[in-house]
């Protein structure tokens, strides 16, 4: 009995120092990306090789890959820094109800204060899915942060707050995500919905994204698990 004491307890303290560390990492993070660092942002990727990868598309698989390896001790947890808000919580397979049903706003940027997002996917979703653990996160400041380059024709800017949402499940999962446009003068109907592609030097793809108009906002349904 001591003996399995020991080991959960060094488990315990081994998943509360990552847990500690991923804090920091989000720290940090949240300040290298602050609202005063755009500008810096915008002279990395103008003056960037042609061949390299974009510095603000690095950065973005950084966290994503460090989401993967977070362990949730707790069924739920939020983290919220200046520039970014994380909520994750763990899925249960004898959990039959369980929806992901997450809402983003109210940033306290004023460029940013009417931006918003919601995230949705449904119980159904997770029927055959063993326990997991999903991982959204909403960055304000990207929106003038990633370039606008896309792997679709035609001229677009980023028009609506940019999250992530990490799921490790091994199956498709259809995500539902509703946006309000920063700029509500566009034309919505020339709206697209797309996904960061981490490939090549990183662009905008609309590969596996449905467009939906709703009122003033945009409904996305897209089958990827990333921004």
């Amino acid at each position: 009995i001591l003996g399995n004491f020991f080991e959960l307890k060094i488990e315990y303290l081994i998943n509360k120092a990552l847990f500690c560390v991923f804090q920091n990492f989000l720290e940090t993070m949240s300040a290298v990306i602050s609202f005063a660092s755009i500008d810096t942002w915008k002279v990395l990727t103008n003056t960037q090789n042609e061949n390299d990868p974009n510095p603000s598309s690095q950065l973005l698989l950084s966290v994503e890959n460090f989401n993967t390896r977070l362990v949730l001790q707790n069924d739920t947890f939020n983290i919220k820094e200046d520039n970014l808000e994380l909520r994750a919580a763990r899925i249960f397979r004898q959990n039959k109800n369980f929806s992901v049903n997450e809402t983003f706003a109210n940033f306290a940027i004023a460029e940013y204060a009417n931006l918003s997002a919601n995230i949705f996917i449904s119980s159904e979703e997770f029927v055959d899915t063993p326990d997991a653990s999903v991982i959204t996160i909403a960055y304000p400041t990207w929106i003038d942060i990633l370039p606008n380059t896309t792997t679709f024709s035609g001229n677009f800017l980023i028009n609506g707050l940019v999250t992530t949402i990490t799921l490790n499940v091994k199956n498709p999962v259809n995500i539902n995500l509703t946006f309000s446009p920063r700029n509500r003068t566009l034309d919505l109907n020339t709206a697209m919905c797309a996904f960061w592609d981490f490939s090549g030097n990183g662009a905008w793809n609309n590969t596996g994204c449905k467009r939906e108009i709703i009122g003033e906002n945009i409904k996305c349904n897209c089958e990827h698990l990333t921004s």
